[in-house]
């Protein structure tokens, strides 16, 4: 809520619709919040997998997503899907949250696309936009930038799993976690498919091809 409220105080002037669009992304990200804080408190599932499968939970984040901030956001499923268990699902959703919120405060993209992919001995998710890129080995300018991939890193790391993030100054970001299943060791993510880390540039041209051919 605070990136999507802070890129709606940047553009308020300079692009007024696309802050709108922040500010009701914004409030659906509050009302979502509370419903699943009262819901944990009750001990039940997070209402966003409430009745629903971890793909559509996900496929309706990147929907709202491209609604509410005017980004072209695809939604893919590799596998077959099958329920890792609650907290893999409520982590997984976190992670698209969080990932897609950064693509749309610090990325200037105009697509991303999400896959979620579904193997024998982990489940994976990779992010990725054709937005401005930036050098993963060069530290945040301001102290409290870089907390999202942070806060994403913490969360995977508390469930055994692995995050990869592959970017180059003007050629997109990709951003891969996976989790294993239980009893399972961890593989370490390739962003953009498992495709490997010098394949990053390939990956996001590769996503973006995708999204363009199926518009056209």
């Amino acid at each position: 809520m605070h990136l999507l409220l802070n890129a709606a105080d940047q553009e308020w002037n300079t692009a007024p619709a696309q802050a709108h669009g922040h500010v009701r992304a914004a409030a659906a990200a509050a009302r979502d919040n509370l419903a699943e804080a009262r819901r944990f408190v009750r001990d039940l599932a997070p209402p966003a997998l409430d009745g629903s499968s971890l793909p559509d939970a996900v496929q309706r984040l990147c929907a709202t997503t491209a609604g509410n901030a005017g980004l072209a956001v695809d939604f893919r499923v590799d596998g077959q899907p099958y329920p890792p268990g609650i907290g893999v699902e409520v982590a997984r959703r976190r992670v698209a949250q969080g990932a897609l919120a950064n693509v749309v405060q610090h990325a200037k993209a105009h697509a991303a696309v999400v896959t979620l992919t579904y193997l024998a001995d982990a489940v994976t998710l990779d992010v990725c936009d054709d937005g401005k890129g930036f050098d993963p080995a060069v530290p945040p300018a301001a102290p409290d930038r870089g907390f999202g991939l942070r806060a994403i890193r913490q969360r995977i790391e508390a469930l055994g799993g692995a995050t990869t993030v592959e970017s180059t100054p003007g050629e997109g970001t990709v951003l891969a976690v996976s989790v294993p299943i239980a009893g399972e060791p961890c593989p370490v993510p390739a962003a953009g498919g498992r495709l490997g880390v010098d394949s990053r540039t390939a990956a996001v041209r590769v996503a973006m091809e995708r999204r363009l051919i199926r518009l056209s």
